[in-house]
C-alpha cells in the first residue's frame, strides 16, 4: 500500500495492526499476571517480549504518521513481525497450541473407545489424526527448546517431550488393537490407560513449555541458574590467576583473587540451598571435617605452623557444625529410622572426641618435627577421624540402596494407610503428618533407586524405566495432597488419591523387582550388623556389642534362609558356595570382639576385629555380585578381596607368620582393582572419570611400593598396606557416589579452599596464592559439572534423541562461552544435528570466489567470503576462527530450506560474533594508553556487532518460522546482513592495524 502511494490504506492498516498488537499485549499481560507465581521466568520473558512488540509498533505508527518512505516502513514492519515472532517464541504459543489440539483429539479417541461396542468410524477417524498431530507437537517443541535461553527449561522441555514420544507408539498400538478387537475388554482397558498416560505426559510437556515447575524441578532450575552465574565468574577467576602468574610481584594479586572468591560465594550458596535437604547437611559437614583434617595432617608433615593454625580453626568449626546438624537430623530420623539415628549420634560423638586428640597430636608433631612416631600418630588419628566422619555421613544418607528402597517402600505404605485413616476421621493434623512422612519416604526411595542406575550399574531402559513413572507420579503428589486436605471425605477425591497411591505402589514394586532389591537387602542387613559390631568393639561399648552380636547372628540366619528358598538352583548353589565361610567368620569376630572388650586399652585387639570384618566382607560382596551381576558389583568384589588380603597380611605380621605370600597377594590385588577401574572409565562422565583414574593410579603405585618393601621390615610393610586400605576405601566411595554425593564433596572442597585463601595474608608467597587459586578453579569446575548432573536428574528421563537435543544446546552454549562447567560435547554440532534430522546433510563451505546476488542467501554467502578474506589478512586469525564457517552454515541452511538448522546456525553466528566482541573490548583496554582514538573505535565496533548479531538472530528466527516466502522480510534480512558484513570486515581490519602498527605485535 505504501509503495502504491495509497496513504488512506496505509493508515487504515496501521490502525488495524495497532489494535491487534494492543489486544495481544493486553491478553499477554493478563495471562502472565496469573502465571507469575508458578512460572516467574516464563512470565518475565513473555512480558518483556510484549513490551518489545509494543515499542516496535510504536515506531511503525510514528513513521506512518510522519509519512516516512516505503523502505523505512518496510523495515519497521519487519521489526514488528520479528517482535511478534519473539513473543510467540517466548510464550511457546505454537507448540502449546499443537498440544491442545492433540489432547482434544485424544479425548475424542477416548470417548469413541469407551462405548460398548466402540464407535468404530469415529475411533478410526480420530485415531488417524494422532500420529500426524504428534509429529507436529514434536517438531514445534524441539524448535521451542532450541530457541529457549534458559538451560533448565530447555532440559525440562526436551525431557517431557521424550516422555511423550515414548508413549506415542503405545497409544497408536492400543488404538489399532481396540479397532481390531472391538469386543475385547482388555483392549478397551489398555486403550483407556494408554490414552490417559499420553494426555498426562502432554500436560506435563505443556507445563514445561509454560515454565511451571514442581518442587524437584524448581530445585533443578535454581541449581542450573546458579551454575550459569558461576560459569560467568569462571573466566574472571582465570584472568586473576593469569595476572598473578604473569606478574607475581603485583601486590594487588591477593585482593583480585579474594574478590572473585567472594563473588563465587553467593551462587555456591544458591546451589547448596537448592540441592541439599536437611539430612544432607551431615555428610556436607563430614566432608568439611575431612578436608580440614587433611590440611592439618599436611601441615604437620610440612612443619607449617601458620597453615596448621588455620586448619585447626577450620576443623573446630566443622566439628561444631557436624555436632549441631547431627543432633537435629537424628531427632527427625528417630520417627522412621531409630537405628540410623542412634548410629549417627554415636559417630558424631566419636568425631567430637577425635578432633581435639587429632589437633593435640598435630601440635606435638609440629613441636618435635623429627619424631616419626609422632607423625605416625597424626596419620593414625587422621585415619580414624576420616572414618568416623564417613560413618556420620552415611548414617544420615539413604544407603545402602536396596535396603533403603525396601524400608522406604514399607514406610510409604504405612504413611498411606495413616493418611486414609486420618481422612476417614477428618483428622487433618494426622493427614498432614502422614503426607510429610510419605514425602520423606518417597524421596529416600527415589534417591536410593537413582543410586543404582548408571553406566556401570543398572542401565535405564528407554521403554519401561520405573524411574520415569516415579518422577511423573511425584509431580502430581502436591495436587493430590492439597485436594485431600481440602476435601478429606469427598468420594472422588479419595478415589483419585487411592488410584495415585496404587500406581505409586506398582512403580515402587517394579523398581524393587528390576534390581532384585529384597535379596540384596538381606545381604546388606548382615553388612550393617557387622559394621555396627565392629563400631561397638572399637568404642568399648559392651552393651552395644552384645546387642549387635545377636543381631548379626539373626541377620545371618535370615540370609541363609533366603538362600535356601532360592528357586534358581544354580544361583542357590553359587550363593551357598560364596557364603560357606560366613558362620565361622561370625564366630571369629564375636570371640575377637569379646577379647577386645576385656582389654579396652589394647588397640591391636580392636584392629583384629576390624580385620575380621574385612574378611567377612568378601563373601558378602560375592553374594551381592551373584544377585546383581553388574560391573560395579564385580569391582566391589575385587576391592573386598583386596581388603580381605590386607587383613591376612596384617594378621601374618601380628602373629609373626610368613608375610611374603600375603604381601604378594595384596600387590596382585592392587593391580587387578586398578585395571578393573580403568576398564570402565570410558563409560563415565569426564569429571567422575578423572577422580577415579587418579585413585586407581595411586593404588597401583602403592602396590608397587609395597612390592619393593622387604618382607622382613614388618612395620614398613604394615604402614604401606594401611595406605592401600585407605585408597581402597576412597575408590569404593568414588564408585558408590551419586551426583549429590559428588556435589556435596565439591562444594565442601570449594569452601575449604576459600577458607585457606581468606587466611592467607597480603604478603603471602606468590606460589601459595597461585596454588590455592588454581585449586579453587579446579574445584569450581567439578562443582559446576556435578551440580548440572544432579539437576538434570531431577527432570524427566531422556532417550538418546533427547540427550542429543540437550547436547546440541550445550554445544552452542559452549560456543557462546556461557555453557556451565566448561562442558565439552562428545559430538560435533554437525553430528548432533544429523542425529536429530533424518534428511540429507547440507553442503556447507565458504565459497572460493566472491558470490554475487541480492537475496538473503546470496548476501550471507558474500559476507562469509568477505569475512574469510579479512580473517586471512588479520594479524591473528585465531581470534575470529569459525566466524566465516558459521556464516557459510547459515547461508547453506537457508538455501536448503532447513528451518531448524537456520536457527542453530544463526545462534552459532551470534556466538562467534560474541567471541570477537569480547576480544575487541580486551584489545581496547590494551591500546587505551597508546592510542585512545583506536580504543574508542574498537569499543564502538563491539557494541555495533552485538546489536547487529541480535537483530540477525531474531530475523532469522522469524524467517525460519514463516510458512511462505516474504520479500520484505528477506530484503530487511539482506540489508542487516550487508551492514553486519561491513562491520565485521572493518573491525577485523582495525584489529590488524592495532596489533601491527600500535601494539607492534607480529606472528
Amino acid at each position: 500500500a505504501k509503495r502504491a502511494g495509497n496513504e488512506p490504506e496505509v493508515k487504515k492498516l496501521k490502525d488495524e495492526i495497532d489494535d491487534l498488537v494492543g489486544d495481544i499485549g493486553g491478553r499477554t499481560k493478563d495471562k502472565m499476571a496469573a502465571a507469575r507465581a508458578d512460572a516467574p521466568v516464563y512470565a518475565k520473558n513473555a512480558l518483556a517480549a510484549a513490551d518489545n512488540l509494543a515499542d516496535a509498533m510504536g515506531q511503525l505508527a510514528k513513521d506512518v504518521n510522519n509519512k516516512a518512505p516505503a523502505n523505512k516502513i518496510s523495515g519497521d514492519a519487519a521489526k514488528v513481525k520479528g517482535a511478534l515472532q519473539d513473543l510467540i517464541d517466548q510464550t511457546n504459543a505454537e507448540p502449546i497450541g499443537a498440544i491442545d489440539k492433540l489432547i482434544k483429539t485424544l479425548n475424542k479417541v477416548d470417548n469413541a473407545s469407551d462405548k460398548n461396542p466402540p464407535d468404530l468410524p469415529k475411533l478410526k477417524k480420530q485415531g488417524a489424526k494422532v500420529a500426524p498431530q504428534g509429529k507436529d507437537v514434536s517438531k514445534l517443541t524441539r524448535d521451542a527448546a532450541r530457541k529457549c535461553e534458559d538451560p533448565a527449561q530447555t532440559h525440562l522441555i526436551n525431557g517431557c517431550l521424550d516422555q511423550v514420544e515414548k508413549q506415542m507408539p503405545k497409544e497408536l498400538g492400543a488404538i489399532k488393537d481396540r479397532i481390531n478387537a472391538p469386543n475385547d475388554p482388555a483392549k478397551k482397558a489398555q486403550c483407556a490407560d494408554d490414552t490417559d498416560a499420553l494426555i498426562q505426559r502432554l500436560e506435563d510437556l505443556k507445563d514445561a513449555l509454560q515454565g511451571k515447575l514442581d518442587d524437584d524441578e524448581k530445585k533443578m532450575a535454581d541449581v542450573m541458574r546458579a551454575v550459569d552465574e558461576l560459569a560467568r565468574l569462571g573466566p574472571k577467576l582465570d584472568n586473576a590467576i593469569k595476572t598473578a602468574r604473569d606478574n607475581p610481584g603485583d601486590k594487588q594479586n591477593p585482593k583480585r583473587i579474594k574478590q572473585v572468591a567472594q563473588e563465587l560465594e553467593d551462587p555456591m550458596q544458591k546451589i547448596h540451598d537448592a540441592a541439599l535437604n536437611p539430612e544432607d547437611e551431615v555428610p556436607y559437614a563430614a566432608e568439611a571435617i575431612k578436608n580440614a583434617a587433611k590440611k592439618l595432617g599436611n601441615a604437620a608433615h610440612d612443619n607449617d605452623k601458620p597453615a596448621a593454625a588455620s586448619a585447626t580453626k577450620e576443623l573446630g568449626s566443622a566439628a561444631r557444625d557436624l555436632a549441631n546438624k547431627a543432633k537435629g537430623v537424628a531427632g527427625a530420623m528417630q520417627a522412621y529410622d531409630p537405628q540410623s539415628a542412634k548410629d549417627l549420634l554415636k559417630a558424631a560423638d566419636e568425631v567430637n572426641k577425635l578432633v581435639p586428640a587429632y589437633a593435640r597430636a598435630a601440635r606435638d608433631a609440629l613441636d618435635d618435627p623429627n619424631n616419626e612416631g609422632k607423625l605416625d600418630k597424626v596419620d593414625d588419628l587422621g585415619r580414624q577421624l576420616k572414618k568416623a566422619a564417613d560413618r556420620a555421613g552415611k548414617a544420615a544418607s539413604p544407603v545402602p540402596e536396596e535396603k533403603t528402597m525396601r524400608d522406604a517402600k514399607k514406610r510409604c505404605d504405612e504413611a498411606m494407610d495413616r493418611i486414609r485413616g486420618a481422612a476417614a476421621r477428618g483428622d487433618k493434623n494426622g493427614m498432614r503428618d502422614g503426607f510429610r512422612d510419605l514425602n520423606k519416604a518417597g524421596d529416600d526411595f527415589k534417591r536410593a533407586y537413582r543410586r543404582r542406575k548408571g553406566p556401570i550399574k543398572f542401565l535405564p531402559t528407554d521403554d519401561t524405566d520405573p524411574m520415569d513413572e516415579l518422577k511423573r507420579l511425584w509431580k502430581k503428589f502436591g495436587v493430590g495432597k492439597d485436594r485431600m486436605m481440602d476435601n478429606p471425605k469427598d468420594k472422588k477425591t479419595n478415589d483419585d488419591w487411592n488410584d495415585w497411591a496404587n500406581k505409586l505402589k506398582k512403580a515402587q514394586d517394579d523398581a524393587i523387582k528390576e534390581i532384585n532389591a529384597p535379596k540384596v537387602a538381606a545381604v546388606q542387613d548382615v553388612e550393617d550388623a557387622l559394621n555396627r559390631l565392629d563400631d561397638a568393639a572399637r568404642r568399648n561399648d559392651a552393651p552395644g556389642f552384645g546387642e549387635n552380636a545377636r543381631d548379626l547372628v539373626d541377620k545371618t540366619k535370615a540370609l541363609n534362609a533366603m538362600v535356601a528358598a532360592e528357586p534358581d538352583q544354580r544361583l542357590k548353589k553359587d550363593l551357598q558356595d560364596a557364603l560357606k565361610t560366613v558362620p565361622n567368620l561370625v564366630r571369629q569376630i564375636v570371640n575377637d570382639g569379646k577379647d577386645a572388650l576385656k582389654n579396652p586399652n589394647d588397640d591391636d585387639k580392636k584392629k583384629k576385629v576390624a580385620e575380621d570384618a574385612d574378611r567377612m566382607g568378601y563373601p558378602l560382596a560375592l553374594a551381592k555380585k551373584l544377585l546383581q551381576p553388574t560391573t560395579d558389583r564385580d569391582i566391589a568384589a575385587k576391592i573386598a578381596k583386596a581388603k580381605k588380603d590386607h587383613a591376612d597380611l596384617k594378621g601374618a605380621i601380628r602373629d609373626n607368620g610368613n608375610v611374603r605370600p600375603a604381601k604378594d597377594e595384596l600387590v596382585r590385588d592392587t593391580k587387578d582393582v586398578a585395571d578393573a577401574v580403568r576398564s570402565i572409565l570410558g563409560a563415565l562422565p569426564p569429571h567422575k572419570k578423572d577422580n577415579l583414574a587418579k585413585i586407581a593410579d595411586a593404588l597401583e603405585q602403592a602396590g608397587r611400593d609395597l612390592q619393593s618393601k622387604d618382607a622382613a621390615d614388618k612395620p614398613s610393610v604394615a604402614k604401606q598396606s594401611d595406605k592401600i586400605h585407605d585408597l581402597l576405601d576412597d575408590l569404593q566411595a568414588g564408585l558408590d557416589a551419586d551426583d549429590k554425593d559428588e556435589l556435596i564433596r565439591a562444594k565442601a572442597k570449594c569452601k575449604s579452599i576459600m577458607a585457606s585463601l581468606r587466611d592467607l595474608g597480603e604478603d603471602m608467597d606468590p606460589m601459595s596464592l597461585l596454588d590455592a587459586a588454581q585449586d579453587l578453579r579446579d574445584a569450581l569446575g567439578n562443582l559446576m559439572d556435578f551440580s548440572l548432573d544432579w539437576a538434570k536428574d531431577q527432570g524427566p528421563g531422556t532417550s538418546d534423541k533427547a540427550r542429543n537435543a540437550m547436547d546440541l544446546d550445550q554445544a552452542l552454549r559452549e560456543l557462546e562461552g556461557t555453557n556451565p562447567g566448561g562442558y565439552k560435547p562428545a559430538q560435533s554440532i554437525d553430528s548432533l544435528m544429523a542425529a536429530l534430522d533424518d534428511s540429507p546433510p547440507i553442503e556447507m563451505a565458504v565459497a572460493d570466489a566472491p558470490p554475487v546476488g541480492n537475496t538473503f542467501e546470496e548476501v550471507i554467502e558474500r559476507v562469509a567470503w568477505d569475512v574469510r578474506q579479512a580473517v586471512n589478512k588479520c594479524n591473528d586469525p585465531a581470534e575470529s576462527q569459525g566466524l566465516a564457517e558459521a556464516l557459510a552454515r547459515l547461508a547453506a541452511a537457508a538455501k536448503a530450506g532447513k528451518r531448524q538448522e537456520m536457527i542453530v546456525a544463526a545462534r552459532a553466528v551470534a556466538a562467534q560474533i560474541n567471541k570477537l566482541m569480547k576480544y575487541l573490548k580486551e584489545l581496547a583496554g590494551r591500546v587505551a594508553a597508546k592510542n585512545p582514538m583506536y580504543q574508542d573505535k574498537l569499543i564502538k565496533y563491539a557494541h555495533r556487532l552485538r546489536n547487529l548479531s541480535t537483530q540477525l538472530k531474531i530475523l532469522v528466527s522469524v524467517k525460519a518460522s514463516s510458512v511462505e516466502r516474504d520479500n520484505d522480510q528477506d530484503e530487511t534480512l539482506a540489508s542487516i546482513t550487508r551492514v553486519l558484513g561491513n562491520a565485521l570486515t572493518e573491525s577485523l581490519t582495525t584489529v590488524s592495524i592495532v596489533k601491527v602498527s600500535i601494539l607492534k605485535e607480529r606472528n
